[in-house]
């Protein structure tokens, strides 16, 4: 195609300047693929080459699976958008008594339920999905039920997990029975330990530090937990099948996968983004593209006076995009191997001009100065907890004192150590060295975390180490863990409740 001319080179351009290892990319048309190329390396110590065939993790590019496979529940007659969840998850609790009684699969899919994202809870944790529903009552929420849309992935797990429940089988066997078979998504898979499996899977990178330009290869996060947000791997052959049915009125081939009223009403827009709450500053902002809403798992919006639909995926060394213009029956799927790097749109909002026969705009410039300027944020943040620091203090107690397991009734345990190199927490595998701040309050801060974390220790009436804080939400107050009492005095835990606490590399929060 003539629109093509010079994209493969702007292409790898981009990768150069940004340090992507491998990319993918696939474009349909009028219900066709007509393009799909891969570039650079899927194993930068091997070089191994990316393919249109290569898998790679789309995080939460995922959510519009889950939001699909939950239509195709209401098309059945098994679940319905309006009527609150409890009918079916009796169980279903959280610290907002309202939103508990009126939560609607509706609510779930457009993140208004009142939640900030509580990432922390499920990241790395050895809950189960029904365990971590279980603790959603402890969460605190920071907006009104239904007022203000908070990107939630926890919501999205309840409603993968739902819709496994009215299917009578699990959301893994919904999307693979409902989506993946009728999509001939052959190559598709539901976790990173499946992917591991194939001949042809991109290995997940990340930057070696906030100012680095070098790129270091990082483990496979398993997510398996919270699927239904963003779990799913693919490669851009069959992410092509997914953008063909959802710009053919939820028809592919000669199969009807979902209504196409279903599919109309999930590609509408079901909450207002205001500017606080948005997801692709870039792109959110630029004058040329109008004000974003979400509809069920997609973000809609306006891309140069014509009608878009797309939604962005991040987890541990992977970054993507689902991208359609409906109208002109246009969709593009980028996929890459490297975290923290947000190229794709980069790529695809190239390609969508080409395509419509517009002067390509300079993303690049845009996406350059947003990420400065987050770099920049975190930097001063971290300049402005440091010379905060009262000089000349010292920990109220021995660091050993501080040693022992702390517990939050939703986040669950926290395990402080203290060994030859001083205090560090252990949190779902995931290990925290601590430094001296001032007073009773430590430091976590490393290259993979590159935000300085405060953990608070608090003193009881007795003058013993009684609670550590530390901000694992950032918008409500720092979660408080209580002292447990030594283990002859507690009783029995239960396994599906209990953290599996081993000692790891911290590594960076994801972003789904």
């Amino acid at each position: 195609m003539k629109e093509f001319a010079g994209f493969d080179a702007f292409l790898r351009e981009i990768m150069e300047a940004w340090h992507i290892p491998g990319a993918a990319v696939a474009v349909v048309r009028d219900g066709a693929l007509v393009y799909a190329e891969g570039f650079g390396y899927r194993d930068v110590e091997n070089q191994l080459p990316v393919t249109p065939e290569t898998l790679f993790a789309i995080g939460s590019s995922s959510k519009a699976f889950t939001a699909t496979a939950a239509g195709i529940m209401v098309d059945d007659g098994k679940l319905d958008w309006h009527t609150p969840i409890r009918k079916w998850l009796p169980a279903f609790e959280l610290k907002d008594r309202f939103a508990t009684e009126r939560m609607t699969l509706a609510d779930l899919l457009c993140h208004r339920s009142g939640l900030p994202r509580h990432d922390l809870l499920w990241y790395n944790a050895a809950f189960s999905r029904e365990a971590l529903i279980d603790r959603f009552k402890y969460l605190e929420p920071t907006k009104d039920f239904r007022t203000f849309l908070q990107y939630q992935n926890l919501m999205y797990l309840t409603a993968g997990y739902l819709s496994g429940v009215a299917n009578e089988t699990s959301w893994e066997t919904l999307i693979e029975e409902r989506l993946f078979k009728p999509l001939e998504m052959r190559s598709s898979n539901l976790s990173v330990t499946r992917s591991q499996e194939s001949d042809n899977h991109a290995l997940p990178y990340e930057m070696a530090g906030l100012r680095s330009a070098d790129i270091k290869r990082v483990p496979f996060r398993n997510i398996d937990t919270v699927g239904p947000a963003g779990s799913i791997n693919a490669n851009v052959i069959d992410m092509a099948n997914w953008l063909i049915m959802n710009l053919s009125g939820g028809r592919f081939k000669d199969q009807q996968v979902v209504a196409e009223a279903t599919l109309a009403e999930i590609h509408s827009v079901q909450m207002p983004i205001i500017p606080a709450a948005m997801m692709f500053p870039p792109l959110d902002t630029h004058p040329e593209v109008g004000q974003a809403g979400y509809g069920f798992g997609w973000f809609i919006q306006q891309y140069r006076g014509h009608r878009w639909i797309h939604h962005g995926g991040s987890i541990d060394g992977f970054v993507a995009l689902v991208s359609m213009l409906p109208t002109e029956k246009i969709g593009v799927v980028v996929l890459t191997n490297l975290g923290g790097r947000m190229t794709p749109p980069i790529i695809a909002c190239n390609i969508q001009d080409r395509l419509l026969g517009l002067e390509p705009m300079d993303w690049n410039t845009a996406w350059r100065e947003f990420h400065d300027k987050i770099i920049g944020a975190v930097e001063e943040a971290n300049g402005k907890l440091l010379s905060a620091r009262i000089p000349d203090t010292q920990p109220s107690h021995r660091l050993e004192d501080y040693a022992g397991e702390y517990e939050h009734p939703g986040y669950g345990v926290v395990r402080i150590e203290c060994g030859e190199e001083g205090l560090a927490a252990i949190f779902n595998e995931r290990r925290l060295p601590l430094e001296h701040h001032h007073y009773d309050t430590f430091l976590s801060m490393s290259d993979a975390m590159p935000a300085a974390v405060p953990v608070a220790f608090s003193l009881g009436v007795d003058g013993a180490v009684s609670a550590v804080s530390i901000p694992f939400e950032p918008s409500v107050e720092a979660i408080r863990f209580t002292r447990k009492p030594p283990p002859e005095q507690q009783a029995p835990a239960e396994s599906d409740t209990e953290n599996n606490q081993t000692a790891g590399e911290v590594d960076e929060p994801v972003k789904l």
